[in-house]
């Protein structure tokens, strides 16, 4: 098979581009988002096969980069309601969701239990767990309206028996399809953050399975026989089962892509990428490939987590956004954006706002033709509007950039993080072999060859005051994907 395609399902486009193994692009698109998301994947491939008719039965993979869990969190939609059960025999006081905003928590928190069991760093059991509280906790859950449930044992991402019992648990009162997330599947150690992530992830899920649960059926019809990824917030690809059971990892995965994108375009392993969108500008760095991750504890809509993100700067403004004038002065610029209905609101195709697509069009940066907004018009791409003038020397738009997030989706490569604490007494030793472990875990699930495995991260985070020589190790491995 000599093709795959990478699609970016962005707020206002959907991105596509079809290119060879080696990395030459053959073709590419880009169409207007539609509410439906698999409807708009299906007209985006239909799109790029008009362009260059594939044999569908060539192409070895489909990628596919969305900002839908990032979209869902920030205008709050779509979300379970979501239930708490806390293992923590020492009752903890400090409850769930404190630092959130009260209308997100409104939305999507409906209250907690806190049951016995939970373990000290060394192993020990803070008290003995209660089968009858876990299956009491549930019940009172469910009748407060919890849709779903975030269960988090303290020092679980070390000892997780507790967890996955009180996950069976789940499973027997409610059923399989019951959703809910064990917190020690997505976070780190720290337990606010890794509580706060299990609980959106849950949430999350209702938004994930109502806009992707389809899509593998849409293909089918397209005619797509090849394996479909999602790409994750690491740079990576998960299967479409995984994303469902685990959106949180999707969110901040369309700058991922295009930080990589664009840094295969420009043939550089280390630069500073912007990605200029409809709605928003993104910046950040990629170091040996990879977006370079956050050294914080990330946060989306004001809620902090410790799953691994990229380090973004984020800037609200894109050639969407509306640009106000009072007095033939510009007064203000965003951060609200035409988004996907460009084409309704801006001044340039008959709308009554200006935005600063219409400014680019007045001040001689691009040539659209007004009020058509013809096919070839839908496929531009926000780095257009930045004109060289205002490039400093050394920096350069590359061919296909208004693609680039599509690109890096096709390219996103498959991996395993192995996220726990151990002891560092005999570091090398331990160290090489959680590297070994990541490298087998690759091996085993994607059956890639075992010499294209190579670790592209590694953090250590010592536990100061505590015995043993504790520390946190976060080790990724990754491979390209070949069929």
């Amino acid at each position: 098979m000599d093709y795959r395609i990478g699609v970016d399902v962005g707020g206002t486009n959907i991105d596509a581009v079809l290119v060879k193994n080696d990395g030459t692009i053959v073709t590419s698109c880009k169409t207007i988002a539609t509410k439906n998301i698999s409807e708009g994947v299906l007209h985006v491939l239909s799109t790029l096969h008009e362009l260059y008719p594939f044999n569908k039965q060539e192409i070895s993979a489909l990628s596919i980069g969305t900002t839908h869990a990032t979209n869902a969190v920030l205008q709050g939609s779509e979300l379970y309601k979501v239930g708490v059960i806390r293992i923590a025999g020492h009752k903890p006081s400090l409850p769930p969701v404190y630092s959130w905003n009260a209308q997100t928590r409104s939305i999507l928190y409906v209250g907690e239990e806190v049951i016995n069991g939970g373990y000290n760093c060394n192993g020990s059991c803070l008290t003995k767990l209660s089968i009858s509280e876990i299956r009491s906790a549930i019940h009172e859950l469910r009748n407060k309206g919890a849709e779903g449930f975030a269960v988090v044992g303290v020092f679980s991402p070390l000892y997780c028996e507790q967890e996955n019992i009180a996950g069976n648990e789940i499973k027997e009162i409610l059923g399989e399809a019951f959703p809910f997330t064990l917190s020690h599947k997505i976070g780190g150690v720290g337990y606010i953050e890794r509580e706060n992530s299990a609980i959106l992830n849950t949430a999350l899920i209702k938004a994930m399975n109502a806009g992707f649960k389809n899509l593998q059926n849409v293909l089918s019809i397209f005619g797509l026989t090849c394996p479909l990824f999602i790409t994750q917030n690491n740079g990576n690809i998960i299967t479409l089962e995984e994303a469902l059971q685990y959106p949180i990892l999707t969110i901040s995965s369309g700058p991922t892509n295009s930080f990589v994108g664009a840094a295969r375009l420009a043939f550089k392993n280390e630069c500073v990428v912007a990605d200029i969108g409809g709605t928003s500008t993104d910046v950040g760095i990629v170091l040996n490939n990879f977006p370079r991750r956050s050294l914080y504890n990330s946060s989306i809509g004001g809620i902090t987590l410790n799953c691994a993100m990229p380090d973004v700067l984020s800037i609200a403004l894109g050639g969407g956004s509306y640009i106000e004038v009072k007095n033939d002065e510009i007064v203000n610029i965003g951060p609200e954006s035409a988004g996907r209905l460009i084409k309704q609101h801006a001044k340039l195709w008959g709308g009554d706002k200006i935005t600063l697509t219409d400014m680019a069009q007045a001040l001689g940066y691009v040539n659209f033709s007004p009020v058509k907004f013809t096919k070839q018009e839908a496929m531009c791409g926000g780095s257009m509007l930045l004109a060289s003038p205002f490039l400093p020397k050394y920096a350069f738009i590359p061919e296909y950039a208004e693609v680039a997030n599509a690109y890096g989706a096709a390219f996103a490569e498959v991996s395993v993080t192995k996220d726990t604490v151990v002891s560092l007494t005999d570091r090398e030793n331990v160290l090489k072999n959680i590297r070994s472990e990541a490298k087998d875990e690759v091996s085993l699930l994607y059956k890639v060859n075992p010499s294209s495995i190579r670790i592209v991260y590694e953090e250590i985070i010592p536990y100061h005051y505590v015995p043993n020589n504790l520390a946190r190790v976060r080790i990724t491995a990754a491979s390209p994907w070949i069929s």
